[in-house]
C-alpha cells in the first residue's frame, strides 16, 4: 500500500519490417474503484518514438528501440462519473500485425514501467 502509480511507459526492442505494426493496449485500475478489472477497456497507447522507422533489413539483428505511453499526460481514467489518476493494478496487451505473414514483428525485450 501506498505505492500507486499514475502513469505507465512500456519500451520494447523489436523487428519490425515495412508492412507490420506492434499496438500496445492497456488497462488500469485504482484501488478505489468498485468495478472489476476485467470490466476495464483495453485503451491503444501512443508510440512516442518514431512511428514510421522500420528495421533496415531482414536481418535478424535490425532491433528498433520502441516506446509507447497512454495518450495524453499520464494513465488517468473515469469510471461511474469518477476519476481516478492514480492505479494499482495494470495490464498490457500487445497485437502484432503484418500485411506478409512471411514478415512478422519481433519483440526482443520488453520493459513495463509504473511510474508514481
Amino acid at each position: 500500500d501506498g505505492f500507486d502509480a499514475t502513469d505507465l511507459n512500456v519500451h520494447l526492442t523489436a523487428i519490425r519490417q515495412s508492412g507490420s505494426a506492434i499496438s500496445i493496449y492497456f488497462k488500469v485500475l485504482s484501488q478505489f474503484d468498485t468495478d472489476t478489472f476485467d470490466n476495464r477497456p483495453w485503451i491503444l497507447m501512443e508510440e512516442i518514438s518514431n512511428s514510421k522507422s522500420v528495421s533496415a533489413s531482414d536481418l535478424i539483428n535490425e532491433y528498433l528501440e520502441l516506446e509507447f505511453s497512454p495518450v495524453g499526460t499520464n494513465a488517468n481514467y473515469v469510471s461511474s462519473s469518477v476519476t481516478y489518476d492514480s492505479f494499482k493494478t495494470f495490464a498490457i496487451k500487445i497485437v502484432m500485425t503484418s500485411a506478409n505473414t512471411t514478415k512478422v514483428p519481433l519483440i526482443k525485450d520488453l520493459r513495463v514501467i509504473a511510474l508514481a
